[in-house]
């Protein structure tokens, strides 16, 4: 199994998106035809513009599909699947000719604006970019505030999708003064949304609740249930970062009630891939699984390849976490083909990563680095720091378990200045973590101690609970190592409670007993028999085979010969 301080690594959140939207009032679809009238005098980029005005027509149909759930998402889903190439050639036009022409400068943002929804779910996040940067161009040289606006927030979604969450947050910060001064509620809400879920991802989960419940009281005066699942759900991920697992149940099955209400498939999906990281969250991964599943499910009703790419990576992960890597791997292995399949660099490298990590559960060190390279190439190529982070951190454990150290250590240490590069702090705190493992392999206690004190400040700071248990874990080795048990006795006192407020009873039962470990070696036998009696009534609870163990160690303690 993953170092518990590597492991943190393979978590991740959806980014979910409250766009907003032009007005979708109009019934039917605008016929082609009807668009080129015989004009034997109209001119090229006229004829050019007429086409590209009927597929703006085409993406506000499809929208207003997408918008009505369930078989009507699957329809829209469709649709633009079908004019795919066509709204492509549409769009290139507008954005060519906007530079010299204000009629297709204003048609070009408006366009981009009318698919920002679709083309986030089915576009490569470069090429949304890259059609972003166009439209926000065009809409500067219109002087057009709002669609400028509107732009700014589908660029700050798109750099958050390949990882650049430093200009994501820079593109949504500009759109959040402009919603502001314009007095446009409902943008400062769809951003302040998307600002808390970059928070999310960075692992500062304060500022994101601080966002999203900004987020939640203008969009309840607003009377918008749709927007609302939508915060509901960001405030579930915001709570797991925070380790409140029921907290994050909790808002996962509100949003999920409204879901269905509304007959909204895509985001039912979402949710419940969410509520499944929160299940884990409590070592319920049985329970995970069936919403992993679920979610697969409506993913492939719903014929989106990227959420049902989503579910496979999400099954993978969950059967890692259970220890099965074998079944991991499976799920991987179908995660990463579709990623190829769909041309998707940056999930084919996050892709190969996780399938490297599921191999590393059973010590495949050469295989292991032969996928970590591979996702290495790929982020190198595609320019994606955070990820090539991740991948130093994968390769430098293989080549821990192999005993090659110094390697092992320098890459480590590139892990570490990738995070810094990146003022990721909390990326920052998991390589310290990570290189920690390393020298409690080596048993060089003081060494870990330092930087799992350091990792430990960040993580208080950030208020990530969960990574700060794994962490105070380590630290209770550590100080074990270096002599000083009451210090490791300490630490595994308050991974019990950061275990029983997860409500993480396995997590809770195995600390008792690392507790009770350190309370005998300092000679205090009555509290050891205390630790070792509580994790024993736990695990037997749990059916857990650990139960055994636990109650032969304390047969043997109060044994007469031992009182």
């Amino acid at each position: 199994m993953l170092a518990s301080s590597e492991a943190t690594l393979l978590s991740a959140r959806p980014l979910h998106v409250g766009w907003m939207l032009l007005d979708r009032s109009a019934t039917t679809m605008p016929s082609l035809h009807e668009d080129y009238e015989a004009d034997a005098q109209v001119s090229l980029m006229q004829l050019d513009l007429r086409h590209a005005s009927h597929y703006m027509g085409l993406l506000l149909h499809a929208d207003r599909l997408y918008e009505r759930g369930r078989e009507h998402s699957r329809k829209a889903l469709a649709l633009f699947e079908e004019e795919r190439s066509s709204i492509e050639v549409a769009f290139g036009r507008t954005a060519a000719y906007a530079g010299e022409n204000l009629a297709a400068a204003d048609l070009c943002c408006h366009f981009y604006e009318a698919g920002a929804r679709l083309f986030y779910l089915r576009l490569h996040p470069l090429t949304n970019i890259r059609w972003a940067e166009d439209a926000f161009a065009a809409a500067r040289r219109c002087r057009d505030r709002r669609a400028e606006s509107h732009c700014l927030g589908g660029l700050g979604v798109a750099y958050a999708a390949v990882g650049d969450f430093r200009r994501g947050m820079e593109s949504l910060q500009k759109r959040l003064e402009i919603a502001r001064g314009d007095g446009d509620r409902e943008g400062e809400a769809t951003t302040l949304g998307n600002m808390g879920t970059i928070h999310t991802k960075l692992g500062e989960a304060r500022r994101a609740v601080a966002c999203h419940e900004q987020q939640l009281s203008i969009l309840r005066g607003l009377g918008r249930p749709q927007a609302e699942l939508k915060i509901l759900g960001n405030l579930a991920n915001a709570y797991a970062d925070l380790g409140e697992a029921k907290r994050a149940i909790e808002y996962n099955e509100q949003a999920l009630l409204i879901a269905r209400d509304l007959g909204d498939d895509y985001t039912e999906g979402a949710l419940l891939g969410n509520l499944g990281m929160a299940y884990t969250l409590l070592s319920q991964m049985r329970r995970a699984v069936e919403c992993y599943e679920s979610a697969l499910l409506i993913a492939r009703q719903l014929g989106d390849r990227r959420s049902e790419a989503y579910a496979l990576r999400n099954l993978g992960l969950a059967y890692a976490e259970m220890d099965d890597p074998r079944r991991a791997a499976v799920y991987h292995e179908q995660h990463l083909l579709m990623t190829q399949e769909m041309g998707d660099r940056y999930a084919e490298a996050e892709a190969l990563y996780n399938l490297g990590s599921a191999l590393y559960q059973s010590g495949q060190a050469a295989r292991v680095i032969e996928l970590g390279e591979q996702a290495l190439k790929i982020d190198r190529e595609t320019a994606n720091r955070s990820g090539e982070g991740r991948d130093f951190g994968l390769l430098a454990g293989a080549y821990r378990i192999k005993g090659e150290t110094a390697h092992a250590a320098k890459l480590y240490e590139q892990q570490l200045t990738v995070a810094r590069e990146l003022k990721d702090v909390r990326g920052e705190a998991i390589a310290l973590s990570s290189l920690a493992t390393l020298h409690l392999q080596l048993k060089d206690g003081s060494r870990a101690v330092a930087l799992l004190e350091e990792a430990e400040a960040v993580f208080v700071r950030v208020g990530d609970r969960r990574s700060l248990g794994h962490n105070t874990s380590n630290l209770g080795y550590a100080y074990y190592l270096s002599g000083d048990l009451a210090r490791a006795a300490e630490c595994y006192d308050r991974c019990v409670a950061f275990a029983r407020e997860a409500s993480n009873h396995f997590g809770e039962a195995a600390m008792l007993v690392n507790k009770g470990t350190m309370l005998e070696e300092l000679g205090e036998r009555e509290g050891a028999v205390a630790a070792f009696a509580d994790a024993f009534v736990i695990f037997e609870k749990l059916g857990a085979p650990e139960a055994a163990d636990v109650r032969a160690q304390l047969d043997e303690w109060r044994a007469p010969s031992n009182s």
